[in-house]
């Protein structure tokens, strides 16, 4: 937050109060927070608020009620006040790149919302209820690496199916079909701290990550439940380091007993995933499969791509 940006935001509503603007542009101004003096404008019909840093949108807002489109991107917004349903005529609705696990629950009231841009939020699965969006014309899901309800199957075929599926869903009582993918997270002990974040990151509501520190229980022979656990798991991450790749230990052994168990897949399984945690090079016996750079930007989002694919 900026006290500049704030003041700027103040100039621009007292500015649209004079003129009767139906558009309101408060973008990129780093404000933190939504002037009071905003409730004012209650002829307004656009308002654009991305990019101010927001964590939530303040109830004076409730009297913007001709609004018709508002943009709310790029803020830190992790959920939607429930006074929103009272803007009855809103059909643009746009909270890409915020901050969101679950779709917000007053989204489903929104009944004549026509646009609905959810892209790039943490968003884990589609609720049931959003099926009760009938005047819903386009909804944008792009960048959301943690959804895996519904399918990606079902997400290629557009709105239409994706509407289907929800009332599917829905005759269910809303219970996700799926069971949790099961990842062994294969390492060295010193790129542990590194793997322990990674395990972190993989831990939503579809993946289930294998890390020894966690699943071993006291007086279990790791020497006989690790093999066990790669046999029983879906997919194994091997993660490689500059101080691994050369090392002598169990993190050998391991990836020996995964490539025995991946002979045993039928061919095109997604079994063994080589990630770097940094630039190394890539053991010869693991050099067939494509690996996937973790200390690049997009790293993190091709390993939820081929973690999707694998559960497919």
């Amino acid at each position: 937050m900026t006290a500049s940006g704030y003041a700027e935001a103040e100039k621009r509503i007292d500015a649209a109060c004079r003129s009767g603007a139906a558009e309101l542009d408060l973008r990129h101004l780093n404000a933190g927070a939504v002037p009071g003096s905003i409730a004012r404008l209650r002829w307004l019909k656009e308002l654009d608020l991305a990019g101010n840093g927001l964590t939530t949108l303040p109830g004076c807002m409730a009297e913007l009620r001709a609004l018709d489109a508002l943009n709310v991107a790029k803020n830190n917004l992790s959920a939607l006040p429930p006074w929103l349903e009272t803007i009855e005529g809103l059909r643009t609705l746009d909270m890409a790149y915020n901050q969101c696990q679950t779709v917000p629950e007053v989204i489903a009231g929104l009944r004549n919302l026509h646009v609905l841009n959810l892209s790039y939020n943490p968003i884990r699965r589609l609720p049931a209820e959003m099926v009760q969006l009938e005047s819903l014309r386009a909804l944008s899901l792009q960048g959301m690496i943690a959804l895996e309800d519904p399918p990606p199957a079902i997400l290629a075929r557009g709105l239409p199916a994706i509407r289907a599926y929800l009332s599917q869903l829905r005759g269910r009582g809303g219970a996700p079909p799926a069971p949790r993918l099961r990842v062994f997270l294969c390492h060295s002990s010193n790129d542990k701290a590194a793997v322990r974040r990674l395990r972190a990151e993989l831990s939503n509501a579809w993946i289930d990550p294998w890390l020894d520190e966690e699943k071993l229980l006291p007086g279990q022979k790791w020497t006989v439940e690790i093999p066990k656990a790669v046999r029983a798991s879906d997919v194994v991450i091997v993660c490689l380091s500059a101080g691994s790749v050369n090392k002598a230990g169990y993190l050998q052994k391991e990836i020996r007993i995964a490539l025995d168990v991946a002979l045993e897949k039928p061919e095109g399984t997604i079994f063994i995933i080589p990630v770097r945690l940094e630039a190394c090079p890539v053991p010869d016996r693991l050099s067939e499969y494509h690996w996937v750079d973790l200390f690049e930007a997009a790293g993190m989002g091709r390993l939820m791509e081929a973690l999707k694919a694998a559960r497919s």
